[in-house]
């Protein structure tokens, strides 16, 4: 026999369907503006957010964009650059920091564009001044950002690693590596985990053709970053030149998985297969990657290389006379396939080539020259010029650029320069 209990549960809590129909209608008629109310609200709030969008977004992808430049990543930061201006905003602080990746990358074009774009937005005065010394510092123009250093190094609104920076790179540019070197030390302490400056130390002890203690700053900065494959390749190029060839081996094959170091590691591989006896091996790489990258002459130029050691000098030829159009200043390449053509008794052909690698070294010889006056003479615009028209010859064409802008800042009224200029731009 059982026994009904009552359930106290639903005595306590009525459902709707047990209330009185006057009672229901008096509870959902009570539920429903708080509902309204809710949604209101929240709709108030986003179309605030809308309208104030210039105030609330963009410093979000500022933050960002600044990490990603302290982090060496320029085109991530531009990336949240443009990300920051979605809804249309033109502010002036995110052209100063567009400025600021365009120094990072090195583009002369996209800094000068950068910099006119925060003019006209109507960026603060003295934060221009500062990005045109630190522009000037970068290109080498020590005689304009000299004595700039020590203000902005001690000046507590800006950001005095990034000074740091632009200096170090202005200082190797004019090859006044004891300054640079001051700097990068400064920089370290500053920075403890970055391995950039382990990175350019190195560098300038390869300048001084010391290996031992660059294999120990390029080791540094992999410790600090091991994913780090600029580093990396650093390492392994070290490593090969000082016969440490295993080891070469295994950090040019690390540093092939990162597509901005790929092309420079397939090079320094190939060597260190060859130097080990595997010239099959090296050849097979080249081709696989100049498959991939058809258009890049320092790739080609190694494959043409490896190609005349191996005899095969008809391969050769034809991999060496892309490489040549696609860099015409180059004198190695010149000199690699005048040599392939008279090895295959085509000396008419070679002359023009063997005359070329002539000129350009007796260039290169009158640029050493010209460049220990520059260094006693920083704002002679005259020989800037003349060191722009030997670059425009034989030389690298973006170099020859920042060398004659170097001289119009110096000298706008220096037409020969400006023209030159104009020319080289035009190409």
């Amino acid at each position: 026999m059982s026994h009904s209990q009552p359930d106290t549960e639903k005595e306590k809590s009525p459902t709707a369907s047990s209330l009185p129909v006057s009672q229901v209608s008096i509870t959902m008629t009570e539920r429903k503006p708080r509902f309204h109310v809710r949604w209101s609200i929240l709709a108030a709030a986003l179309g605030f957010l809308v309208y104030q969008h210039d105030v609330f977004w963009p410093p979000v992808f500022h933050g960002l964009a600044n990490r990603a430049l302290n982090h060496h990543q320029p085109e991530a930061a531009l990336g949240w650059l443009e990300i920051a201006e979605w809804f249309g905003s033109q502010r002036a602080d995110t052209a100063l920091i567009r400025v600021r990746a365009s120094r990072q990358i090195g583009d002369p074009t996209m800094i000068i564009n950068s910099m006119r774009e925060a003019e006209k937005r109507g960026a603060d005065s003295l934060q221009l001044q500062r990005e045109r010394i630190l522009c000037a510092a970068q290109s080498g123009q020590m005689s304009i950002a000299g004595r700039h250093l020590a203000s902005l190094l001690t000046d507590p609104d800006y950001d005095n690693k990034d000074v740091c920076r632009a200096y170090i790179a202005g200082f190797l540019r004019v090859q006044k590596l004891n300054e640079a070197s001051q700097l990068i030390e400064n920089l370290i302490l500053d920075s403890p985990d970055d391995p950039w400056p382990w990175i350019v130390k190195g560098r300038i002890s390869l300048l001084r053709s010391d290996l031992s203690t660059a294999e120990s700053s390029f080791r540094e900065a992999c410790r600090r970053d091991s994913a780090n494959m600029e580093a990396v390749v650093f390492l392994a190029e070290v490593l090969k030149d000082s016969r440490q060839i295993d080891e070469a081996i295994a950090n040019f094959r690390k540093a092939m998985s990162d597509p901005k170091q790929l092309l420079r590691a397939a090079i320094g591989l190939s060597q260190c297969l060859t130097s080990s006896g595997h010239p099959e091996e090296a050849i097979k790489l080249l081709k696989e990657t100049v498959a991939v990258y058809p258009e890049d002459a320092n790739i080609l130029l190694e494959l043409g290389r490896s190609q005349f050691e191996d005899g095969d000098y008809l391969a050769a030829s034809v991999t060496l006379e892309k490489a040549v159009s696609l860099h015409p200043w180059s004198d190695e390449g010149h000199y690699l396939l005048a040599q392939c053509l008279q090895a295959s008794d085509r000396q008419e052909e070679a002359k023009p080539h063997f005359d070329f690698v002539k000129s350009a070294r007796q260039a290169h010889s009158e640029l050493n020259g010209l460049q220990d006056r520059l260094s006693k003479s920083p704002t002679d615009d005259k020989l800037l010029l003349r060191i722009g028209v030997l670059l425009s010859q034989f030389g690298d064409p973006q170099e020859a650029v920042e060398v004659l802008r170097s001289a119009i800042d110096i000298n706008p009224e220096n037409e020969d320069a400006r023209n030159l200029l104009d020319e080289l731009l035009r190409k």
